[in-house]
């Protein structure tokens, strides 16, 4: 009787092929590229240094469960006086070891490897005890290009900090450091050291020709700017001997003019060869939105961005290489490995999304991957203080649900009216609560204002969630869907659930503007799918996300375009900073859903009219009437005016349903306008209430 491979084999061959490296196994191509995942995976020593914590470890652990072949935790400081960037965790002394050795346990009880990312932040370190930032050059933040960039933008303290050219006793004593902390990490029970020597920190300054300018033999040529980072290569391996794995992060691409070439990065990574096991090709430096909006990619640029550098790297050299950059599907992750584009793929993103990424594609559910969509909340939470996921509701409280949410007494009836994310969302939790769910939907599909996304090429994460979401709900034997039904109080007494769950949704805000009632006017959301029914003269009403991504969008299509907004700037209360930039350049950009480079996308300024501090005071059957702060008056000929002017929630529709059900609880937009985040976790918070 012949041996039938399992269907993960079949399917993903490459992708599920073990290799070996200096003796160690690796079970799959997959790693979990270095991550913090949020400040509670770390806490507190008695001297302030950071130490892994039990959230940590659980949080670790939940990705090699998951079925990854390598799990990097989040970047860690190797000289014990900077600090890198904010954090200050401790690999300086044995106190560390406890909780170093709680996270990789974690990590091999279920058969993967736990790596650790080593870096120095160089002239970006904080100045801790006095000391100034040190660096490949004197003065090196006052003057450059990059960092009057990052100040404008808000990205880094400003200029006037004086930074210390490194001589080589200081180099000397930062490699000492680098191998102590890999000795610790060692001792700790890591088995891959990750040396973080790209995205502009101490190894990439000196590897890069933009930031390093020195004119002895550690600058210059790449043969000279190769010499520190392999003197710090060079010192880890002597320190920690010939079994640990090294995985070097380098920026292939720097994204800036002048950076590092696909030349230079060819010849300095062979130069290295020797003293590395594989290499990750990323990209970008600390420049600027323009190369930071790369390196962590939003949804405006396409998955497996950054590929096309794996796949030149791995024709010259000899070592595994690794890519990394926007790749949430295993049939893309498959295609890269089978295309001989690269040994591994990374993914840091995908697994705060689905922990349970890999083990979903082995087993044969793919299709229950829940999709990252690239908004960068979890990895930079500006305003939250906290790393949260928009589309996984446990990623922040996972290690408290089991404490905290009681099961259900029984099985209940549990009515969900709006089939939106937020719905949809508290449908699939109650019923895998075990409780019996009907979605009362008015549409005829599911989805909600997410429909909008299957007309957007830069949506496609969006719609894949969206997708996702439907896909779930049509899975879930517990749910039944009553399309084209309009939920109304009478038919919640008729139906006496014992739990009604609102999710309604919000009314477009319609301002008090003389002729807004026209036909000619409609809600921003509403023109997608009859954009051919516009005409070709569009004036937008309201410069905030959505004012600013239909702009985009119809831009793309040909439409001559004007936004006016009342504030002094667009998008003014947007505080997901990345995608907030990603889409102001591309106001004055073409848009190509295929760039991997801004600096490729082509100036145009013109594009789209821009009015600031301008209100809107009357609309005729021709267009519109803007009075700008000034008291500058100016008609705009338009064909179409869409309003992106806020929402506000379904309220009175909302409470029409209370005290029809023990509870009846509101979820999403119609609680309190917000976003796909907000969605789904009240969505999911509403559910554990039943």
């Amino acid at each position: 009787m012949s041996w039938t491979p399992p269907e993960y084999v079949q399917k993903y061959p490459h992708l599920f092929s073990p290799i070996t490296i200096r003796g160690q196994l690796f079970k799959n191509r997959i790693i979990s590229s270095p991550h913090r995942g949020g400040p509670d995976l770390t806490r507190a020593d008695y001297r302030g240094y950071e130490i892994y914590s039990e959230t940590g470890a659980l949080y670790y652990g939940s990705i090699a469960r998951g079925g990854a072949s390598l799990v990097n935790t989040g970047q860690c400081g190797a000289d014990p006086r900077y600090r890198l960037s904010t954090t200050f965790f401790n690999l300086f002394d044995a106190s560390t070891l406890q909780t170093m050795h709680l996270v990789t346990d974690a990590i091999h009880v279920f058969g993967a490897k736990a790596g650790i990312d080593i870096n120095h932040a160089g002239m970006y370190a904080p100045p801790t005890n006095g000391l100034d930032p040190i660096g490949p050059c004197d003065d090196f933040l006052q003057g450059t290009f990059h960092v009057q960039k990052m100040e404008k933008q808000g990205l880094t303290r400003g200029g006037g900090i004086p930074v210390r050219g490194m001589n080589e006793s200081d180099m000397e004593q930062v490699a000492d450091y680098f191998a102590a902390a890999a000795v610790m990490a060692k001792r700790g029970g890591f088995d891959v050291l990750v040396i973080h020597a790209g995205h502009g920190w101490l190894l990439g300054q000196y590897l890069s020709p933009v930031l390093n300018k020195r004119t002895d033999q550690y600058g210059g040529c790449v043969e000279n700017r190769v010499r520190f980072p392999a003197m710090v290569l060079d010192r880890i391996r002597r320190a920690v001997g010939e079994d640990m794995v090294i995985l070097l992060r380098y920026s292939a691409n720097e994204l800036v003019p002048g950076g590092i070439s696909m030349e230079d990065a060819v010849k300095t990574i062979k130069l290295l060869e020797p003293k590395i096991d594989i290499v990750q090709c990323s990209v970008g430096i600390r420049s600027g939105y323009e190369s930071l909006v790369i390196t962590q990619p939003t949804h405006y640029v396409k998955p497996a961005c950054n590929a096309y550098l794996a796949r030149q790297m791995r024709k010259e050299v000899k070592i595994p290489v690794d890519t990394v950059g926007a790749i949430n599907d295993p049939d893309l992750a498959e295609s890269l490995l089978a295309d001989g584009t690269c040994d591994f793929v990374s993914m840091a993103r995908s697994f705060i999304a689905d922990p349970d990424w890999v083990e979903k594609a082995r087993s044969g559910h793919a299709d229950d991957i829940r999709p990252c969509v690239r908004c960068l909340r979890c990895l930079n939470p500006d305003y939250t203080g906290d790393s949260r996921c928009t589309v996984n509701p446990q990623k922040t409280w996972f290690h408290m649900e089991h404490a905290l949410v009681r099961p259900p007494v029984r099985s209940k009836k549990v009515a969900v009216i709006g089939g939106g994310p937020a719905g949809m969302q508290a449908a699939l939790k109650a019923a895998d609560r075990g409780h019996q769910v009907t979605i009362y939907e008015k549409a005829a599909t599911l989805g909600g204002l997410l429909t909008y996304t299957d007309h957007v090429a830069f949506k496609e994460a969006m719609m894949r969630y969206k997708n996702y979401l439907i896909r779930q709900v049509e899975k879930q034997k517990g749910i039944t869907v009553r399309l084209n039904t309009a939920a109304t109080p009478e038919l919640m007494r008729l139906e006496a659930p014992d739990a009604i769950i609102v999710a309604i949704g919000a009314d477009f805000s319609v301002p008090p503007i003389p002729g807004v009632q026209s036909p000619h006017v409609m809600p921003a959301w509403d023109c997608y799918g009859q954009e051919d029914q516009l005409g070709n003269r569009v004036v937008i009403l309201g410069g905030g996300f959505v004012g600013c991504e239909t702009a985009i969008h119809l831009g793309m299509l040909g439409k001559q375009l004007t936004i006016v907004e009342m504030a002094d700037e667009f998008m003014k209360e947007e505080k997901n900073n990345f995608e907030k930039w990603h889409t102001l350049h591309f106001l004055d950009h073409e848009f190509s859903f295929e760039t991997s480079n801004l600096n490729q996308n082509a100036p145009a300024p013109n594009k789209i009219a821009k009015y600031l501090s301008t209100q809107c005071v009357e609309i005729t059957q021709d267009g519109v009437h803007i009075v700008s702060q000034s008291g500058k008056a100016t008609f705009l000929p338009a064909d179409t005016i869409l309003l992106a002017t806020g929402m506000r929630p379904k309220a009175a529709e909302r409470d029409s349903f209370l005290g029809l059900a023990y509870d009846v609880i509101p979820v999403g937009d119609c609680l309190k306008v917000g976003d796909v985040h907000t969605a789904t976790f009240t969505g999911y918070g509403a559910a554990v209430q039943v």
